[in-house]
C-alpha cells in the first residue's frame, strides 16, 4: 500500500489521513513494541482455498500468524489509555477468528510441521511407525553386529535407499546375505542390500508412512476448507491492518524526519482571506521548511510565506544558490501533505490541497527525439498550460532558458501573465532582469532571492521574499581566477541600468544584514531585561514574605512578653490584698508595679500581614476586616458617618473606619462565608466552662482564662458556671467585680443561659 500511496485533491480525505498519522504517532510513542511484523498478505492463499485447493502447511501458518497479529493489534489499540478515534475505528473492523486460529494452532507448529495432536488417527499411525521402525532397526543392527557377517560388510552401519533400510555389503560377497539389491556405490565395491528377513517390516513401514501422508492431506484439506469459509473476513482484516500499518509507517517516517502536522486550508477559507477581487492569492506559510530527502543536520531550513495578495513568486540568484532545491521542497511538501504525510516544517505552517502540482524542472533534451533543452521545456510547459486552473501549483525552473535571452525573457513574462490570468499559484526561477522588473511592477507577483556570499563563493541557501537576487557571475568568475582584463571588459559591456541595479541590490542586502543583526541584538537585550525583571520580582516577593514572617515573629514575641508581665502584675496585686503586709513590703510591691508598667516592650505595628490598609471608600458592607484597636477580625455589617459597625461573633461594635484593615483579595472573598481567624493571635476562646468544678479550682481556672483573654484582646467573654446551688456563680461574680481588667459584667440574657451564665466586658 505504501508503494501505491498517492496525493489526493480531496481536502476531507487529506485531513483524515493527517489526523490518522498524528494519532499513530501518539500511539507509537506510548506503545513501543506494537506493530504488524508477523502479519502477511495472504489474499493469494485465500483465493487458492476458494478453488478447493489444499493449502500447504507453511501457508496455513502464515494465515494463523496473520490472525494472531491482527487480534493483538486490535487489543492494543482498543485498550490504549488515550483512545485514537480513527485508529480505533479501523481496529474495530478487525474480526477475531479464534476457532480458525485454534484449529491451525492445534495442527501445526511454527515450523509448519503437522502435529500428532491434529487427529487421533495421525497420532496412532505415528505410534505404529515408531514401533515398526524400532523393530526394523533392531533386526538390521543384529545382522550388522553379528561376528559371522563382519567380513561380508563394507561397514557395520544401516542406511536408506529409496526410503527403505539397507546394509552395506561388499560386492565380492554378493549373495552371502540373502536380500534385495537397491543399488551399488559409484566405485562398484559396495552393494546396498535389503535383507530378506526385513522386507516385510520395510513394507509395513512404507504402508504406514503412506497412510500418515493421507491423513496429513486430509487434515490440511479440512483446514483449507475453514480458511475458505472465513476468507472474506480474513481479507477485511488484512485491509484493516494494512491501513493501520500504513498509518504507522507514516508516523515512523514523520518521527524520523522530525515532521509536523500542517494546517490544511480550504479554498473557501482562501477566498475569504483575499480582499482584492482582481487577485487570487493563495496563502502558503511554510516555516522552517526542509527538503525531506536531505539530512536534518545538514539542510538549511527556509521560510516560505505567500500572502493572500500574491500568487506568483519569481526566485532569482546565482547558480548553486538553492533556487531549484527551494522549488522542489515546496512541491514535495505540498504532495506529502496531500498524501497524509506530516512534513518537515515548524508548527504553525499551513497550505492548501492543490488539484494538481505541475513541474518543469531539469534538462529533458533528447537526441533520439531531436529535442533541444529549450524544446523539451516548451513541450512540458505546453502540457502544464493545458491542465492548470486556479487550484493548481506550477513549478517552473529557469523559465524561458535555453534560447535567445531577449526572446526567452519575453516568452517567460507572457507565460507568467497567463498564469496570473488563470490565478494559478506559481513559483519560478530565473536569471532574467526583465522578470525581476516585471515582478516588482505587477500586482500578485513578488520577487524572491537566495542569498550568496560573493567573498567566500558559498551560498547560504536562505530564501528572502520581497527582494530580487543577483547572479554574481562576474564576482564568481573573478574569484575563480578569470583574467582581470576580461572581468573589467565584461563590466564595461554590462548595461548601465543593470550595473546600477546590482549595486543597489548589494547595498540593500548589506543594510538588511545590518538590520537583522540589530534586531537580533534587540531581542537578546529584551530577553536579558525580562530575565532580570523576573529575578527582581522574585526577590521582591521573597522580601515581602520575609517582612510578613518578621512581623508575625515580632507579634508573638510581644504577646509572650505581655503575658509574662501581666502574670507578674497579677501576683503583685494578689500580694497587695494580703492582710498585715508590712509598710516596707508594701512600698516594694508598689515600686515593682511601677517598674513593670514603665518597662519598655517591643511594640509591633498595629497591622496584620494578611490584611491591607484600605482607604475608607474601599471598605464595603460584607468585607472581612481586621480591627487594629482590638486586634481581632470581623465582618462589616453597617457603614455610617465614617464609622463602621462590625460583627465579631455574636457581638456588634462600632469602630472608626481608619482603625480597620481590609482583607487582601477582598473581591474574591466577598461572596464567601468563610470565617476569618487571625492565626497570629492565640485566643482562649469566647467561653469558659466551669460547671461541675469545685470553687477553688474554678476560680483558679477563671483567673488564668481572664489573663489569656485580656492578652488576646477579647472584647468580652462568657463564663458558664451553671445554676446549681449558686455558690460557684457568686464566687465567679465576686472575682469579676474585684478584677481590675473587667469593666463590667451581667447575667446571661434569655437565649444566653440566664443565671447559669455571666457575661464579662473586658477593659
Amino acid at each position: 500500500m505504501a508503494m501505491n500511496l498517492l496525493p489526493t485533491n480531496n481536502l476531507d480525505v487529506a485531513q483524515h489521513l493527517q489526523t490518522e498519522t498524528a494519532e499513530a504517532r501518539i500511539f507509537l510513542n506510548n506503545h513501543q513494541n506494537v506493530g504488524v511484523e508477523n502479519a502477511f498478505d495472504v489474499r493469494k492463499e485465500i483465493a487458492k482455498s476458494r478453488l478447493s485447493a489444499t493449502l500447504q502447511p507453511i501457508e496455513l501458518v502464515r494465515i494463523r500468524s496473520t490472525l494472531s497479529s491482527s487480534r493483538e493489534l486490535k487489543k492494543s489499540i482498543l485498550g490504549a489509555t488515550n483512545k485514537s478515534k480513527i485508529l480505533s475505528k479501523q481496529a474495530k473492523m478487525i474480526v477475531d477468528l479464534p476457532e480458525l486460529e485454534d484449529d491451525i494452532d492445534c495442527c501445526l507448529n511454527d515450523q509448519a510441521e503437522v502435529l500428532s495432536t491434529a487427529s487421533k488417527v495421525l497420532a496412532d499411525l505415528r505410534d505404529q511407525i515408531k514401533n515398526t521402525n524400532n523393530e526394523l532397526l533392531q533386526k538390521l543392527e543384529h545382522i550388522t553386529n553379528s561376528p559371522n557377517n563382519t567380513k561380508f560388510l563394507q561397514e557395520s552401519i544401516v542406511t536408506q535407499r529409496s526410503d527403505r533400510y539397507v546394509i552395506l555389503l561388499k560386492s565380492n560377497f554378493k549373495g552371502r546375505i540373502p536380500g534385495i539389491i537397491h543399488g551399488e556405490s559409484t566405485s562398484g565395491s559396495t552393494l546396498f542390500v535389503e535383507p530378506i528377513i526385513t522386507v516385510e517390516l520395510n513394507n509395513q513401514l512404507q504402508q504406514l508412512r503412506i497412510s500418515e501422508q493421507k491423513e496429513i492431506i486430509r487434515i490440511l484439506r479440512k483446514l483449507s476448507e475453514k480458511v475458505a469459509k472465513y476468507g472474506y473476513k480474513i481479507e477485511k482484516n488484512i485491509e484493516s491492518i494494512a491501513n493501520i500499518d500504513l498509518a504507522f509507517a507514516r508516523a515512523l517516517y514523520a518521527e524520523a524526519i522530525t515532521a509536523t502536522q500542517p494546517t490544511l486550508l480550504t479554498w473557501t477559507e482562501i477566498k475569504e482571506r483575499v480582499s482584492d477581487n482582481n487577485s487570487h492569492g493563495c496563502p502558503i506559510k511554510l516555516i522552517g521548511a526542509r527538503h525531506p530527502l536531505l539530512s536534518h543536520n545538514d539542510v538549511v531550513a527556509i521560510d516560505f510565506v505567500l500572502d493572500q495578495h500574491t500568487n506568483v513568486i519569481v526566485i532569482t540568484g546565482p547558480n548553486t544558490g538553492g533556487k531549484t532545491v527551494c522549488l522542489k521542497t515546496i512541491g514535495l511538501l505540498s504532495l506529502m501533505a496531500a498524501s497524509g504525510l506530516h512534513i518537515p516544517v515548524e508548527p504553525g505552517s499551513e497550505l492548501p490541497i492543490f488539484n494538481g502540482v505541475f513541474a518543469d524542472i531539469g534538462d529533458e533534451q533528447s537526441i533520439k527525439q531531436s529535442l533541444s533543452t529549450f524544446s523539451s521545456h516548451i513541450n512540458n510547459i505546453k502540457d502544464v498550460l493545458e491542465n492548470i486552473d486556479y487550484r493548481s501549483l506550477v513549478l517552473l525552473d529557469e523559465i524561458g532558458a535555453g534560447t535567445d535571452p531577449d526572446e526567452g525573457s519575453a516568452l517567460a513574462q507572457a507565460l507568467l501573465e497567463y498564469v496570473i490570468k488563470i490565478k494559478s499559484t506559481a513559483i519560478v526561477t530565473t536569471h532574467y532582469q526583465r522578470l525581476k522588473l516585471f515582478s516588482h511592477n505587477t500586482n500578485g507577483v513578488q520577487n524572491a532571492s537566495v542569498d550568496f556570499n560573493p567573498k567566500t563563493l558559498e551560498p547560504s541557501y536562505k530564501l528572502t521574499i520581497g527582494l530580487p537576487g543577483s547572479s554574481n557571475a562576474l564576482t564568481i568568475a573573478k574569484n575563480l581566477k578569470i583574467p582581470e582584463q576580461i572581468i573589467d571588459r565584461a563590466r564595461q559591456l554590462l548595461n548601465h541600468l543593470d550595473k546600477k541595479a546590482d549595486s543597489l541590490l548589494a547595498d540593500i542586502y548589506e543594510y538588511r544584514e545590518t538590520a537583522i543583526k540589530v534586531h537580533k541584538q534587540h531581542q537578546e537585550t529584551t530577553q536579558q531585561l525580562e530575565t532580570q525583571k523576573s529575578e527582581l520580582q522574585m526577590r521582591l516577593d521573597n522580601i515581602d514574605q520575609e517582612r510578613r514572617t518578621i512581623l508575625l515573629d515580632g507579634r508573638k514575641q510581644v504577646e509572650k512578653e505581655l503575658l509574662s508581665i501581666r502574670k507578674e502584675i497579677k501576683k503583685i496585686r494578689v500580694n497587695l490584698k494580703k492582710p498585715k503586709l508590712p509598710n516596707q513590703d508594701l512600698k516594694d510591691l508598689e515600686k515593682n508595679i511601677r517598674d513593670l508598667e514603665d518597662k519598655p516592650i517591643m511594640s509591633p505595628k498595629d497591622s496584620n500581614p494578611y490584611y491591607d490598609s484600605a482607604p475608607p471608600n474601599d471598605i464595603r458592607i460584607g468585607d472581612y476586616v481586621y480591627i487594629t484597636r482590638l486586634r481581632t477580625n470581623g465582618v462589616v455589617v453597617r457603614l455610617q458617618n465614617g464609622e463602621a459597625e462590625v460583627q465579631i461573633g455574636r457581638l456588634r461594635l462600632k469602630s472608626l473606619i481608619d482603625e480597620l484593615q481590609l482583607k487582601k483579595n477582598t473581591d474574591d472573598d466577598r461572596n464567601t462565608k468563610t470565617k476569618i481567624v487571625d492565626r497570629s493571635i492565640e485566643s482562649p476562646g469566647m467561653e469558659l466552662h466551669l460547671r461541675g468544678q469545685r470553687i477553688e479550682d474554678g476560680l483558679e481556672n477563671l483567673d488564668d482564662y481572664l489573663t489569656e483573654a485580656i492578652i488576646a484582646e477579647l472584647p468580652w467573654v462568657r463564663i458558664i458556671h451553671g445554676k446549681g446551688t449558686g455558690k460557684l456563680r457568686e464566687a465567679v461574680r465576686k472575682t469579676l467585680k474585684a478584677h481590675p481588667e473587667v469593666k463590667s459584667f451581667r447575667r446571661g440574657e434569655q437565649g444566653e443561659g440566664g443565671d447559669g451564665v455571666t457575661v464579662a466586658i473586658l477593659d
